[in-house]
């Protein structure tokens, strides 16, 4: 099995903040069956960049790929863009990752 390691804070940044970006990755991805992407330094990933890779994991089943070494903050933003595109987040699970709901009342 073809593995590709992509250290993410060099390949892109420190912080990666869209969608764009990380799709430059495809086309190394597209070449190998198993995939780790090592977060090591990465500070933040924006909602955007973490739809698009949870989206490329689900549209390719048949590799393996792998996040490593993700911090808090990065790990929250996949776990919740994951519970949405599972049709997962409810307060429940918002709740999970320390995020407050507020209802504003005019």
């Amino acid at each position: 099995m073809t593995t590709i390691f992509i250290d993410v804070e060099k390949e892109i940044a420190p912080i990666v903040g869209s969608r764009d970006v990380v799709k430059t990755l495809e086309r190394r991805m597209d070449t190998a069956k198993k995939i780790v992407l090592d977060f090591k330094n990465v500070e933040f990933v924006s909602r955007s960049a973490a739809h698009v890779l949870l989206e490329y994991k689900r549209n390719n089943a048949n590799k393996v790929i792998e996040f490593r070494n993700m911090n808090q903050s990065v790990e929250k933003m996949f776990y919740l863009v994951e519970a949405q595109l599972e049709g997962r987040a409810n307060k429940d699970k918002l709740k999970s990752v320390d995020i407050r709901v507020m209802e504003l009342v005019a």
